[in-house]
């Protein structure tokens, strides 16, 4: 008895286990800019701010 291949296979479309979705995995463009951008300005903010006591405490404990 021979075996009939169906549709699928005969069209090359066979399911695969793992079928990705492009552009589905992080949401929205504008919601990972504005992630993005919240994370680099709350990063320069604190980074400007540690370096600033961080010199502060280097003058006091200096003397100058």
């Amino acid at each position: 008895m021979a075996r009939t291949p169906t549709k699928k296979a005969e069209a090359g479309l066979a399911t695969k286990p793992f079928q990705p979705s492009i552009g589905t995995d992080f949401g929205r463009v504008e919601d990972v800019e504005a992630r993005t951008r919240d994370f680099l300005a709350r990063f320069v903010a604190l980074a400007a701010g540690s370096m600033v006591a961080v010199t502060g405490l280097y003058g006091l404990t200096t003397g100058n």
